[in-house]
C-alpha cells in the first residue's frame, strides 16, 4: 500500500473493513474504554518514518479525550439510546430516519478528530515509510501507558490481528 498521500480517515476506514478488525476495536473501547480513533492512529503513524514527539503525543491524546467526551460520547449515547428503546416507540420511518442521522454524526464527529489529530502531526513534513509492526506497538504501548492498561498477552493478541491486517493493505 502506498501511503504517501493517504489521509488517516482514509487508511483507517479501509482498515476497519477488515477482517475482525471492527470487531476488536468495539471490544477494546467497550471493556477498556479505549479510543478507537487512537488504536487506528498508532497503526496509521506506523508508516511514518520520524514517530511523533512526546509533546506531539500529549497534546493528541489531551484533545482527543476532550473531543470523546464532548461530542463522540454524547452522539454515541444518543444513538445508542435510540437503537435500545426502538421497540419503546412506535417504528416510524422519521424515527429510523433519526436513528441513522444520529450514527452519521458521530461517524462525521470521528472524521473530524481524526483529521485533527493528522494535523498535529502535519507540523513537519511526514516521510512515510513501509508499515513497521514495531512502531506500531511502541505507539500503542505508549497510549496504553497512558490509559494506565496493562499491555496483557490478551491483549496484545488482539492488536496482533490488527496488525496482520495493516501488512494485507
Amino acid at each position: 500500500m502506498t501511503l504517501h498521500s493517504i489521509k488517516f480517515w482514509d487508511f483507517s476506514t479501509r482498515l476497519y473493513e477488515m477482517s475482525g478488525v471492527a470487531e476488536i476495536c468495539l471490544e477494546l473501547q467497550d471493556q477498556l474504554s479505549l479510543d478507537v480513533n487512537i488504536i487506528l492512529f498508532c497503526f496509521w503513524g506506523a508508516h511514518i518514518k520520524d514517530t511523533p514527539t512526546e509533546l506531539q503525543w500529549e497534546d493528541i491524546i489531551e484533545f482527543s479525550r476532550d473531543w470523546k467526551k464532548n461530542f463522540v460520547q454524547p452522539l454515541r449515547s444518543v444513538r445508542n439510546s435510540l437503537k435500545r428503546e426502538i421497540n419503546n416507540y412506535p417504528r416510524t420511518k422519521d424515527f429510523e430516519t433519526l436513528r441513522k442521522r444520529v450514527k452519521n454524526d458521530e461517524l462525521a464527529a470521528e472524521q473530524i478528530q481524526q483529521e485533527i489529530i493528522q494535523s498535529k502531526i502535519e507540523t513537519r513534513d511526514l516521510k512515510f515509510q513501509p508499515f513497521s509492526r514495531s512502531d506500531a506497538m511502541k505507539h500503542l504501548a505508549y497510549y496504553l501507558a497512558e490509559e494506565g492498561i496493562v499491555l496483557t498477552d490478551a491483549l496484545k493478541n488482539k492488536l496482533d490481528e490488527i496488525a496482520k491486517n495493516v501488512s494485507l493493505m
